[in-house]
């Protein structure tokens, strides 16, 4: 359909560094949907999450400086903070996710100003942040004049996702989102959300690194956004989610793990005795792939 369309020359031209507006007037309809308000001049669209992540911290940061995390961090951010040579410090979690204290002095002693964090469905631990402590996350990053880079990949398994951080504090975040995990991991078409001025930024990462988004995945998350087989498809993975839950259980239950019911992944504790890079190495012999945490 679209090698058909009218408008299928135009997406082999260079582009907004942005995004074309009809893409992003789509997406800020898609976020709305999890309680952001977004304006389209507010979003850059990016060639996936990771993607988003690093033209966000590449205009927030530079070499050196240091950004605080989840001691419990993805492991696709520790690469990335590794590659850009920032230094990541650890702010305590726990079972609803950052814990505001920690945060607080985090910022007060150690002068940190952007922090990274998975609210919901958090990797690797799959906790929710109530919205209660995002509520007062977003108070302390305004108090300290501090962003927060709110990665939000997963909101979407959620029927009812507690409001982002970012609606709390829009001038001190940065909301990033992606079709790769809602719609298919080979779709790499990611987005920011932030205020104007972060916007322009985050623009001038994007243009320095990729230049555009590929307009061609672009069209195709719009048009999956409108015709309403985005929400299809984020039906059908919440419903296998669920199944790969239950399957999970029955395996591994008896050892006892914690995540949400619509996780993508869990946390397993191990016994004593067991450190987690000796237990990854003895289950990849066994033939069982296991990310130690």
């Amino acid at each position: 359909a679209i090698a058909r369309s009218p408008s299928a020359a135009d997406l082999l031209l260079y582009q907004p560094h942005a995004g074309r507006p009809a893409d992003r007037a789509a997406i800020a309809d898609w976020v709305s949907r999890v309680g952001l308000d977004a304006d389209p001049d507010q979003i850059v669209i990016t060639d996936g999450a990771q993607h988003a992540i690093a033209v966000a911290v590449s205009a927030l940061l530079r070499p050196g400086d240091a950004l605080a995390c989840e001691s419990l961090c993805y492991p696709g951010f520790k690469q990335l903070a590794s590659l850009l040579d920032l230094r990541l410090v650890p702010v305590a979690i726990d079972r609803d996710g950052v814990v505001p204290e920690a945060f607080d002095t985090a910022c007060r002693t150690a002068g940190l100003r952007v922090l990274y964090t998975v609210p919901t469905l958090q990797n690797p631990t799959g906790s929710v942040m109530p919205e209660a402590r995002r509520a007062e996350i977003a108070r302390i990053a305004q108090q300290h004049d501090a962003v927060i880079i709110e990665d939000d990949v997963s909101g979407f398994l959620l029927d009812s996702p507690p409001a982002p951080i970012a609606r709390f504090a829009p001038d001190h975040s940065v909301y990033i989102g992606a079709a790769s995990k809602s719609l298919a991991p080979g779709l790499r078409v990611g987005w920011t959300v932030s205020n104007a001025r972060t916007s322009r930024r985050i623009a001038a990462a994007r243009r320095a690194t990729t230049y555009v988004a590929t307009p061609t995945a672009a069209e195709v998350v719009r048009r999956w956004i409108e015709s309403g087989d985005a929400d299809r498809l984020v039906l059908e993975k919440r419903q296998a989610a669920e199944r790969r839950r239950a399957i999970a259980d029955r395996i591994l239950g008896r050892w006892g793990w914690e995540a949400h019911p619509r996780a993508f992944h869990l946390w397993l504790r191990l016994p004593d005795g067991w450190k987690a890079e000796e237990f990854a190495a003895v289950a990849r012999r066994r033939g069982a792939l296991v990310t130690p945490g």
